[in-house]
């Protein structure tokens, strides 16, 4: 491998390990707004679990979105068009792993009787792997104009 190669292999590596990490970053964020929103609903205000769950789960989704947009996935969309395809297949993604997280909040927490505060921050690890698998292969694809080149990080 000739010199130029490596340098492209390397800022490729880079640039990757710095989305993860921004992903990582925001993935915390976005599961504290859903744990801190989470027991506001059910500690507070006395929610029903999967009430609660769903209250939580809308407010991390329009967090998530504003900050994989703008400091994760660096979209690029343009117009309304690609800016809306982009916000659908965003809630389409979160759909699928909001309805994960209700069935495992809803085995881990009423079936298997394991801690409810326990259960929601495990089952947030396992969504936060799924909506980075979603958002990089669905969401914030190349060549719908919502991300730069090979991973680039802008």
């Amino acid at each position: 491998m000739d010199e130029g190669a490596r340098t492209g292999f390397r800022d490729r590596v880079k640039a990757f390990w710095i989305k993860v990490g921004a992903y990582l970053f925001w993935g915390v964020m976005t599961t504290l707004v859903n744990v801190a929103a989470f027991s506001f609903f059910r500690t507070l205000l006395d929610v029903p679990l999967l009430a609660s769950n769903a209250g939580a789960w809308t407010l991390a989704v329009a967090f998530a979105f504003a900050t994989n947009r703008a400091f994760v996935f660096g979209s690029r969309a343009k117009g309304l068009a690609d800016a809306t395809g982009e916000f659908a297949r965003f809630v389409a993604s979160r759909l699928f792993s909001g309805a994960l997280d209700m069935a495992l909040m809803f085995v881990g927490a009423r079936i298997l009787s394991f801690d409810e505060l326990a259960t929601k921050i495990a089952v947030n690890v396992v969504v936060v792997v799924v909506n980075y698998v979603t958002s990089s292969l669905v969401v914030f694809r190349r060549g719908t104009g919502a991300q730069g080149a090979a991973g680039e990080v802008r």
